[in-house]
């Protein structure tokens, strides 16, 4: 019926059809009472003697069962994570402490590799780690829960690594910048070169190359793996005031800075800060240090009628009449 009794009397038929189950998920020793009656033709009852009968129930290994199987909550780059996996489990017949957790993650085809070094799992199934900026993805995770007895319960979670923006990078790889002084002073990188007046000097300013080339460009986006990179650059003198361009010394064109010292206005020590900026606001500042030397240039004649014949050499005509005694040439 169902029903726990604690005396039942069945006929000699009932008896020798009597089948025991023991109860769910419980093991170890059971025992109970027989006893037997004879009921003569005048209605008295005679009685055995009672006799115990033990039973030892051997215990059936049942797998582990999962308990939870929600999303692992999801995490930020740079950011500390720790998930409890061996807490999604449970085991009727052993404790919770006892299972074994393993994890691996499972790509969109099915097979499965190590999971990424940033994570880490204890002995007690707790997985943690933080994730940095080539972390960012949407992982899932195969955690497999193995008892005592070897049987288990598997489960794929879903973790969710999310960007956060990060500053533009200056590459201080770029081949270009070896020939400056490299100035170093309380971890600021400072760049210093002398030119003369009128050189020319280029810097490409935005990195195209990939992780494992060197670098072609000052700026780099970290984020340019996650979202399109679009870095917008600017010029200044003081890191204050910016613009595109500083008057006679240099000018931002097609994401290169182009400087050319133009005037002697420029002559001697200059201070150059060139800004990248990302698309939501984030920055970052090289600072450039030029010393423009002088260079002597030759008298010019600037009388509108000379014409330049040669390096340094100019010449003028002048119209003369004959028998004319009294004109003069004033080069002043």
């Amino acid at each position: 019926t169902g029903q726990h009794l604690r005396t039942l009397r069945l006929n000699l038929e009932q008896w020798q059809d009597i089948y025991i189950q023991g109860p769910q998920d419980s093991s170890g020793s059971f025992s109970f009472n027989v006893q037997s009656y004879a009921i003569s033709q005048t209605g008295l009852e005679k009685s055995s003697q009672i006799e115990p009968v033990q039973l030892k129930l051997n215990p059936v290994n049942d797998g582990p069962e999962l308990i939870n199987a929600n999303d692992l909550k999801p995490i930020l780059e740079n950011s500390f994570g720790v998930w409890d996996l061996r807490g999604r489990f449970s085991d009727i017949d052993h404790s919770q402490a006892e299972l074994k957790i393993s994890v691996q993650q499972r790509l969109d085809d099915g097979s499965k590799i190590t999971i990424p070094s940033w994570l880490s799992l204890n002995t007690e199934g707790i997985l943690q780690g933080t994730p940095g900026n080539d972390d960012v993805a949407e992982l899932n995770l195969l955690v497999t829960a193995t008892d005592r007895g070897g049987m288990q319960a598997q489960a794929v979670f879903h973790l969710s690594v999310g960007n956060t923006n990060d500053p533009p990078a200056v590459q201080h790889d770029l081949q270009l910048l070896d020939t400056w002084q490299k100035i170093e002073n309380d971890a600021k990188i400072i760049y210093s070169k002398v030119i003369l007046l009128r050189d020319k000097l280029e810097i490409n300013l935005l990195n195209q190359s990939t992780q494992s080339e060197i670098a072609n460009g000052l700026f780099s986006d970290p984020d340019s793996k996650h979202e399109s990179q679009e870095l917008k650059f600017e010029l200044s003198k003081d890191g204050v005031n910016w613009s595109e361009q500083i008057k006679d010394l240099a000018i931002i064109a097609d994401d290169m800075i182009k400087i050319e010292a133009t005037s002697k206005n420029v002559v001697g020590d200059n201070t150059l800060f060139v800004r990248a900026l990302d698309r939501y606001g984030a920055s970052s500042i090289q600072e450039f240090q030029l010393n423009v030397e002088n260079v002597n240039d030759a008298p010019r004649v600037i009388r509108p009628t000379a014409v330049l014949i040669g390096a340094n050499q100019w010449e003028e005509s002048i119209s003369l009449e004959e028998g004319d005694s009294t004109w003069e040439f004033k080069p002043g």
